[in-house]
């Protein structure tokens, strides 16, 4: 998968979120690459819901023990980890 397609999938999963919860959306959210916890776009168990169903649109797990949880939180951190 490219790294577009990584950050497509991203981007809409997020976005689906947004949309499921009533909450604004701007891709101008991303570029500022918010903590997608602190920011209040997703809590932790929105979070954990939100990893799983990204891991199952790109059939691959993620192994978040080996990462600081400050770096995976925050949208480039994710879309970083994700594109290892």
């Amino acid at each position: 998968m490219s790294p577009q397609e990584i950050k497509n999938a991203l981007d809409q999963t997020i976005e689906a979120h947004c949309q499921e919860t009533g909450q604004a959306f701007s891709p101008a959210l991303l570029d500022a690459n918010p903590n997608l916890i602190e920011s209040g776009i997703f809590d932790s168990l929105a979070f954990l819901q939100f990893i799983a169903t990204l891991e199952e649109k790109l059939g691959k797990e993620f192994d978040m023990l080996d990462e600081d949880p400050e770096v995976f939180t925050t949208y480039k951190g994710l879309l970083q980890m994700i594109s290892k």
